[in-house]
Protein backbone atom coordinates (compact mmCIF):
# COMPACT_ATOMS: atom_id res chain seq x y z
CA UNK A 1 0.00 0.00 0.00
CA UNK A 2 1.31 3.42 -0.94
CA UNK A 3 1.48 6.29 1.54
CA UNK A 4 -1.22 8.39 -0.13
CA UNK A 5 -3.59 5.40 -0.10
CA UNK A 6 -2.83 4.74 3.58
CA UNK A 7 -3.84 8.26 4.63
CA UNK A 8 -6.98 8.31 2.50
CA UNK A 9 -5.90 10.50 -0.44
CA UNK A 10 -7.62 9.27 -3.58
CA UNK A 11 -5.52 11.18 -6.13
CA UNK A 12 -1.98 12.45 -5.78
CA UNK A 13 -0.99 15.93 -6.93
CA UNK A 14 1.18 14.55 -9.72
CA UNK A 15 -1.71 12.56 -11.22
CA UNK A 16 -4.22 15.40 -10.82
CA UNK A 17 -4.29 17.22 -14.16
CA UNK A 18 -6.51 20.17 -13.15
CA UNK A 19 -3.82 22.22 -11.34
CA UNK A 20 -1.35 21.61 -14.15
CA UNK A 21 -3.78 22.70 -16.86
CA UNK A 22 -4.76 25.72 -14.76
CA UNK A 23 -1.09 26.69 -14.44
CA UNK A 24 -0.49 26.25 -18.18
CA UNK A 25 -3.38 28.62 -18.84
CA UNK A 26 -2.71 31.14 -16.07
CA UNK A 27 1.01 31.69 -16.58
CA UNK A 28 0.83 32.91 -20.21
CA UNK A 29 -2.21 34.99 -19.29
CA UNK A 30 -0.25 36.71 -16.51
CA UNK A 31 2.71 37.35 -18.79
CA UNK A 32 0.42 38.82 -21.45
CA UNK A 33 -1.40 40.97 -18.87
CA UNK A 34 1.93 42.29 -17.57
CA UNK A 35 2.88 43.28 -21.10
CA UNK A 36 -0.37 45.23 -21.47
CA UNK A 37 -0.47 46.80 -17.99
CA UNK A 38 3.19 47.86 -17.77
CA UNK A 39 2.87 51.14 -19.76
CA UNK A 40 -0.11 52.17 -17.63
CA UNK A 41 1.72 51.42 -14.38
CA UNK A 42 4.75 53.41 -15.57
CA UNK A 43 2.47 56.36 -16.33
CA UNK A 44 0.83 56.08 -12.90
CA UNK A 45 4.21 56.08 -11.14
CA UNK A 46 5.28 59.17 -13.08
CA UNK A 47 1.94 60.87 -12.37
CA UNK A 48 2.38 60.38 -8.61
CA UNK A 49 5.69 62.20 -8.75
CA UNK A 50 4.61 65.21 -10.78
CA UNK A 51 1.02 65.75 -9.59
CA UNK A 52 1.66 66.64 -5.94
CA UNK A 53 -0.61 63.82 -4.77
CA UNK A 54 2.00 62.85 -2.21
CA UNK A 55 2.63 65.09 0.80
CA UNK A 56 6.07 66.68 0.91
CA UNK A 57 7.15 64.55 3.86
CA UNK A 58 6.13 61.30 2.07
CA UNK A 59 8.16 61.93 -1.09
CA UNK A 60 11.49 60.64 0.31
CA UNK A 61 9.75 57.48 1.54
CA UNK A 62 8.09 57.02 -1.88
CA UNK A 63 11.43 57.50 -3.65
CA UNK A 64 13.09 54.98 -1.36
CA UNK A 65 10.31 52.42 -1.98
CA UNK A 66 10.59 52.99 -5.72
CA UNK A 67 14.36 52.46 -5.63
CA UNK A 68 13.88 49.21 -3.69
CA UNK A 69 11.31 48.04 -6.22
CA UNK A 70 13.65 48.75 -9.13
CA UNK A 71 16.53 47.01 -7.36
CA UNK A 72 14.47 43.90 -6.50
CA UNK A 73 12.67 43.62 -9.82
CA UNK A 74 15.76 42.56 -11.70
CA UNK A 75 17.07 43.36 -15.15
CA UNK A 76 13.67 43.60 -16.84
CA UNK A 77 12.69 46.76 -14.98
CA UNK A 78 16.22 48.16 -14.83
CA UNK A 79 16.42 48.29 -18.61
CA UNK A 80 13.46 50.67 -18.73
CA UNK A 81 13.84 54.37 -18.17
CA UNK A 82 13.37 55.07 -14.45
CA UNK A 83 10.85 57.70 -13.44
CA UNK A 84 12.30 61.10 -12.68
CA UNK A 85 12.48 61.98 -9.00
Amino acid sequence: MLLHEAIGVKMTFIRDSVPHVRFLFALPLQVFADWIIDPYMTAIVKHFQVSDLLPKDAKPLYSKALEQLIRRAGPSIRSREPPET
